[in-house]
């Protein structure tokens, strides 16, 4: 680990941050660390991808482990012992050295988890109601895509792929076949929202869909109400904008 990132408290050296992430602060063991975010990361992925529905028990579970291992690491010095600086008197964390093996173990296996669980309710949201067609043609494929990379070369840094971060053609196809309502024609995304918006509902940010080329080929809308989330899909055309004003879940 690089000097400047370390301390040293009565004769023994600690880290000065916490990194349960790639790369920065580059400590010595990095490749380990990230082979076993990797792990976790298709492990928690696996798992995810058999859900019969997100399990939010699961996903808390691995974000306390998370937290855990954070304590863990966790040794609070005092200032003095710190900068030998008496006044004011306080106290800080400084950290194990070796930490990062096991924060980017639990950091992968929360991150997997939850990241299947936020894209299974985006689908849900768009009209999946049925379990089994999020299982079978989006999140096993995923949990595919993870593997793939994660045996891709640890020094590319490259973060995982999401279960819905690029679509395939049957799975758009999937997803427009769940549409329901009447059709109608914008020429700017704007105009479709515009169209799209409820009465009531705070607009949250919308994001984009895009398909193997990284073309975007649809929006997803949603304005927050504290009595449910209104979801709404304006789907491109070219230039141009379709909505399906029957298209509304809430969650």
């Amino acid at each position: 680990m690089e000097t400047d990132l370390l301390v040293l408290i009565d004769g023994e050296q600690y880290a000065s941050f916490y990194n349960d992430s790639p790369g920065w602060p580059h400590p010595d063991c990095e490749r380990e660390a990230e082979r076993a975010f990797r792990d976790a990361f298709v492990a928690a992925a696996r798992e995810a991808a058999e859900w019969d529905f997100p399990d939010v028990d699961a996903v808390e579970a691995a974000r306390e482990a998370r937290e855990e291992a954070r304590r863990q690491a966790e040794v609070r010095v005092t200032s003095a012992q710190l900068f030998d600086d008496y006044d004011p008197p306080g106290t800080h964390f400084v950290y194990r050295i070796g930490h990062e093996v096991e924060a980017s173990r639990t950091r992968g296996r929360h991150h997997a988890m939850e990241i299947c669980k936020r894209d299974w309710w985006e689908l849900a949201d768009l009209g999946f109601d049925d379990d089994e067609e999020v299982r079978r043609p989006f999140m096993r494929p995923w949990a595919n895509a993870v593997e793939t990379w994660a045996a891709e070369d640890p020094d590319g840094l490259w973060a995982p792929p999401r279960p819905i971060e690029q679509f395939t053609p049957a799975q758009w196809q999937a997803v427009v076949s769940k549409q329901q309502g009447h059709q109608r024609i914008f020429g700017s995304a704007e105009d479709a929202e515009a169209h799209l918006r409820p009465e009531q509902g705070v607009s949250l940010r919308p994001w984009d869909c895009s398909n193997q080329a990284g073309e975007i080929i649809g929006r997803v809308f949603r304005w927050w109400h504290p009595l449910g989330d209104t979801v709404r899909l304006a789907v491109r055309r070219g230039d141009r904008w379709i909505t399906y004003l029957g298209a509304t879940a809430f969650r």
